[in-house]
């Protein structure tokens, strides 16, 4: 919750939730921002607790839950009493979670209980009955001199049709020479655990894309990894694919509240496609810019346009675009809360500049333009003190630095 709002207010003041936080939680190339999950994290966590008591770690705190709720009982038959402690009762509760995703590799047989662990799919069947049956390893279930089932041993337990099943199923016992057996945690490649193995299994990232999710994907990847747009601009373009802009019709349907119109060009329809391309003054800025659009022929849909245009822009494109999508929001904004309505031609200037602006800091940073110092005339008996400085408006706070020469 404190996230959430840390996202959308600002200060004291509530603001409008425009994207669910499950959105906002799902990996950047799916659509989301790659916020952190907390809730999903925590079970994650509590599941590195558990994967470490059912893979038998050496650790001391491993022994200690054991001796106090698993001498009786498996990790997986255990059952929460009033006196246990809230971090056991967590564990149970991701218990579930954890056993339909490991799956124990048999190696020599002598580690995994033969009807308490997930190593084939007929073990939760089965009910251990005694200390016996608990302390039975794959291992004592065959005959070690020519490797066969041990027909005896599998009948008692199982009865005549669970051996037979399992006796089908592995025609050729399932031991790998003299391995030792080794725990997988089937959601990674590698068998291996992993908190995010675990978080992306929890939150549905490993889910199959289809294949208008994976076009939004390659998409994305454009918005957030090209060079050259800042960072506000990257988080606004997301928006405007999610439709989130707080307009007209937002609220019409949130609250159903009257329309209040175009406030550019007085429409009675004002979503984001209207307001960004097919609004008239924006019709105006985009077919007077250095692209030279013409915005009344795109798709209706935010996500067709985009596709459209990204696929026909070269590698300059993109940040001019960029630049005049953010600045014509900007005017929008200007006119709702000024009244203040600059010329389409302005809008592009801005743009321009902003671009130039973007580039020459980049050829700055990474070194193919050297950073331009101010240089001052002066004789031998003169000084000069370059000053500058800043500050915050609101609060304390500032800096300031001079150079002398």
């Amino acid at each position: 919750m404190d996230m959430r709002a840390f996202f959308w207010d600002r200060g004291s003041t509530s603001r409008l939730s425009l994207v669910a936080w499950k959105t906002i939680t799902t990996p950047k190339e799916q659509g989301g921002l790659g916020l952190k999950d907390l809730t999903a994290f925590n079970i994650s966590l509590h599941m590195k607790a558990l994967w470490a008591i059912i893979s038998k770690s050496p650790a001391i705190w491993v022994s200690l839950v054991k001796a106090k709720y698993l001498s009786r009982a498996t990790i997986w038959e255990s059952q929460r009493t009033r006196k246990c402690t809230a971090l056991w009762r967590a564990l149970l509760g991701v218990r579930q979670v954890l056993q339909n995703n490991v799956q124990w590799q048999i190696g020599n047989g002598d580690t995994c209980s033969a009807l308490g662990e997930p190593w084939h799919d007929m073990r939760a069947h089965y009910q251990l009955q005694n200390a016996y049956q608990r302390r039975l390893t794959v291992a004592d279930l065959i005959n070690r001199s020519d490797g066969s089932w041990n027909t005896t041993k599998l009948i008692e337990p199982m009865g005549f049709h669970g051996a037979l099943y399992l006796a089908i199923t592995f025609p050729h016992t399932p031991l790998r020479n003299n391995y030792p057996d080794k725990l997988i945690f089937t959601t990674n490649t590698n068998g291996q655990f992993t908190l995010e193995g675990a978080y992306r299994l929890l939150s549905g990232m490993n889910a199959q894309l289809s294949p208008q999710s994976a076009q939004m994907t390659n998409l994305l990847k454009k918005i957030w990894y090209s060079e050259g747009l800042q960072p506000k601009v990257r988080l606004f373009l997301w928006k405007v694919l999610k439709c989130a802009l707080p307009l007209d019709q937002l609220f019409v349907y949130r609250f159903g509240k009257q329309p209040q119109g175009c406030s550019l060009c007085g429409a009675q329809q004002e979503d984001v496609t209207h307001t960004l391309f097919k609004c008239d003054y924006a019709w105006q800025v985009w077919l007077s810019s250095s692209l030279g659009l013409r915005s009344d022929a795109f798709p209706n849909e935010v996500s067709a346009i985009f596709t459209q245009l990204f696929s026909h822009f070269d590698a300059h494109q993109p940040k001019l675009f960029s630049a005049i999508i953010w600045n014509l929001w900007k005017q929008r904004c200007k006119m709702v809360f000024e009244g203040k309505k600059l010329c389409p031609a302005s809008v592009n200037r801005v743009a321009n500049s902003t671009v130039r602006m973007l580039e020459q800091a980049l050829m700055v940073h990474s070194g193919q333009l050297p950073l331009p110092v101010p240089q001052q005339p002066c004789s031998d008996s003169e000084i000069y003190c370059h000053i500058d400085g800043s500050w915050v408006d609101k609060g304390f706070g500032g800096s300031g630095g001079a150079c002398v020469n």
